[in-house]
């Protein structure tokens, strides 16, 4: 799971242009960066800056990491520059709960409006089990969510399921197999979910149904980390088309093929103890940003 704290050093080095300028930035030494970009590279499985001519040039991966974090903290900053005349009562704070399979995109369309609202905010993920448990404990104002809940729920508002479209995609060397989809899976290089998602059974059995099997190389669920995965070129795999979009307009990813029975449904819980208006602006973000 990326580390937040690795994700900014990170966003800073490519604000800033180098180690040497975010290391007066952020007031940490430059050997130390260099170690949190190291273990921020272990995560995701790819090189992010090339060492040219004592400069450090992005890679592609850096790039696409770089967009999809920028507008999470320049939200933040925003709200941030918005409470620096008081720090945060007790009813300002509020608490996001995440699953770790929702991309960036998701979960920044349903926290925006909180903190446009002037709210301090924090997220954590983790499993849905654990959210709900969190929740009642009065740990958890807040659940955004992929898989279907269930149980006594009725301390929240759920709104949803909103569904999302889901496309096997692929690098360019892959182009080719949409021409004989889905039968042109067979035998070819694929990252699956993991047994614990439940979207695993539903494509299992889609490619039972049509009596394909691809050549299994990993399992990610990660739909923040697997577009920079399939980017190498090693495997296709499956992705939201919310996921998918950045990397297929830059001609990084291409869609080999659509997955007509299989859905990705995106739930929000909210605890009734939320206010009225806030609650009024996550169904609006809800239904326009999801």
């Amino acid at each position: 799971m990326i580390n937040f704290n690795h994700l900014y050093y990170f966003y800073t080095i490519m604000i800033e242009g180098g180690l040497q300028g975010a290391s007066r930035r952020l007031n940490v030494t430059q050997p130390a960066l260099s170690i949190q970009l190291k273990a921020l590279e272990g995560v995701i499985g790819k090189r992010l800056f090339v060492r040219e001519h004592r400069r450090l040039t992005p890679t592609p991966a850096a790039i696409f990491l770089f967009n999809n974090a920028r507008a999470l903290f320049e939200t933040a900053s925003e709200a941030v520059a918005a409470l620096k005349s008081s720090g945060p009562q007790a009813d300002e704070i509020v608490r996001v709960g995440v699953v770790p399979t929702l991309h960036a995109g998701v979960v920044h369309g349903i926290v925006k409006p909180i903190w446009s609202a002037g709210h301090y905010v924090t997220i954590v993920r983790d499993s849905l089990n654990k959210l709900l448990t969190r929740a009642a404990r009065g740990r958890i104002d807040i659940i955004v969510t992929d898989v279907a809940p269930r149980g006594l729920l009725g301390e929240f508002e759920v709104m949803g399921p909103r569904a999302r479209k889901l496309i096997v995609a692929g690098a360019e060397r892959f182009r080719k197999l949409s021409a004989g989809f889905p039968r042109s899976l067979n035998g070819v290089p694929f990252i699956t979910f993991s047994e614990a998602n439940p979207l695993r059974i539903d494509l299992d059995a889609y490619f039972k149904s049509k009596r394909i099997s691809p050549l299994y190389r990993g399992e990610v669920d990660d739909f923040s980390v697997l577009p920079l995965i399939l980017e190498d070129g090693a495997a296709v795999g499956v992705l939201s088309d919310v996921a998918a979009e950045p990397s297929v307009k830059k001609s990084r990813l291409f869609k080999v093929g659509d997955l007509p029975r299989i859905g990705s449904e995106v739930y929000l819980l909210v605890e009734r103890r939320v206010s009225a208006p806030l609650r009024r602006d996550l169904r609006k973000a809800f239904q326009e940003k999801i």
